[in-house]
């Protein structure tokens, strides 16, 4: 190759590579005043000093994830990566978009509109919003911060709020198992009002038409929540309570309405006094009724077993009483049945001498253990009653035999 072939040939290879350069990585030139359609079959990069990646790159080199990146590096108050508006329109039934994003749902997650605020570290001031809506002022009320809905026959929610910091992702899964307008997982801050059927809610929480139900949780069928009014704190499971707060939570008086434990659990109401938060009444999950501060058991009230409704502590004043007799075999009339034996007196001192008490009468340790039943005691009583009046009535019988007798006798002399 002579001298003249070797600069052909460098010279070619030069503008080869020249045009190719040209052709990929171009840079457009021009007046600011350009009118008129400017358009490239090739990427775009804008403030960058590297080749895009993305058709569209701006601030930033992309990627090929991505049609599009725009990458905001400086910051000013009201700054943003991305700012389009539209004008409205005069027609009230169309529809403007500043922002439309669509995609067909397919095997894997899909996102019309997806925002994210992230940062590894958590900051110590400013606020961070992964979407934030602000709606305007129509005065016909169609006014929405952000729409969500649900559209076609599977299941799905319009708006999903999840908190991972608490509910990871694995644990939720991802299914919402029904149909939602709004479907939340992990907790809900509701600062004034909550209606449930209605839209104007008069109170903090309004159920209209329908009831509110405390069920058990999936794969739990034993443990339900609690529903507390006026107080803040536990109860064990599937219980009530209402409180009559004086400012600190759980020293007045409440009423708690526990459905599950022990039988010796039930409605229980404890009033605020001198001695703290005592209890004052309860009725109990197996129909016992107790009045007063009495020793609650599973086996008995106050030590004191049986089958009793009603315990009071401290008694009882009123101004009438009437017990019920069960049947006629619980009143002492048998005293008067010929059938009836009436101890011999001297069996009668005998077992009093030996037991210091009557027969058939509860000894004092019996009452103190067992009590007193009204009923039983009064047929008892009437029982020795009649049975002084048989003594009473065999008596005269024999003192008139011993007075003819003796009338009989003086008749002789």
């Amino acid at each position: 190759m002579n001298r003249i072939q070797f600069f052909k040939t460098v010279l070619f290879l030069f503008v080869n590579v020249l045009c190719f350069t040209q052709i990929n990585a171009q840079q457009w030139t021009g007046p600011n005043t350009t009118t008129g359609d400017i358009y490239r079959s090739g990427k775009v990069g804008v403030g960058i000093a590297a080749p895009p990646v993305s058709l569209l790159s701006v601030g930033d080199p992309g990627s090929a994830l991505y049609q599009a990146r725009i990458n905001k590096t400086t910051f000013a108050n009201g700054a943003a990566g991305l700012y389009v508006t539209a004008t409205r329109s005069t027609n009230a039934g169309d529809k403007v978009y500043s922002i439309l994003g669509t995609i067909p749902s397919g095997s894997g997650w899909t996102y019309g509109v997806f925002g994210a605020s992230t940062q590894a570290t958590a900051a110590n001031a400013g606020r961070a919003h992964g979407v934030y809506g602000q709606a305007a002022n129509a005065s016909s009320g169609y006014n929405y911060g952000v729409f969500g809905a649900l559209t076609g026959t599977a299941n799905g929610a319009a708006v999903v709020g999840v908190d991972y910091s608490t509910t990871p992702v694995t644990t939720w899964g991802g299914n919402t198992n029904g149909k939602w307008a709004g479907y939340f997982v992990g907790n809900v801050h509701v600062s004034n009002r909550l209606g449930i059927n209605t839209h104007a809610p008069s109170e903090r929480l309004q159920i209209v038409g329908g009831n509110a139900l405390l069920d058990y949780a999936p794969g739990n069928t034993t443990t339900t929540g609690n529903l507390f009014f006026g107080a803040n704190t536990t109860l064990g499971n599937n219980g009530m309570r209402l409180s009559f707060i004086n400012g600190v939570p759980n020293t007045s008086g409440y009423i708690d309405v526990r459905s599950s434990g022990t039988v010796d659990n039930g409605i229980i109401f404890r009033a605020d006094n001198a001695n703290g938060n005592t209890e004052q009444m309860r009725i109990r999950r197996d129909g016992k009724v107790t009045i007063g501060p009495v020793v609650q058991t599973s086996t008995g009230i106050d030590g004191v077993p049986g089958t009793y409704r009603l315990y009071v502590r401290g008694g009882i004043l009123t101004e009438k009483v009437k017990v019920a007799v069960y049947n006629t075999a619980n009143w002492a009339d048998y005293v008067f049945e010929n059938s009836y034996r009436l101890r011999p007196l001297h069996e009668v001192d005998a077992f009093v001498k030996e037991n210091k008490h009557l027969p058939g009468v509860p000894s004092a340790a019996e009452m103190v253990e067992n009590g007193l039943d009204v009923a039983t005691m009064d047929a008892k009583l009437l029982e020795k009653i009649e049975e002084l009046t048989l003594y009473m009535i065999q008596l005269d019988r024999d003192n008139k035999a011993l007075k003819a007798e003796l009338e009989a006798l003086k008749a002789e002399k």
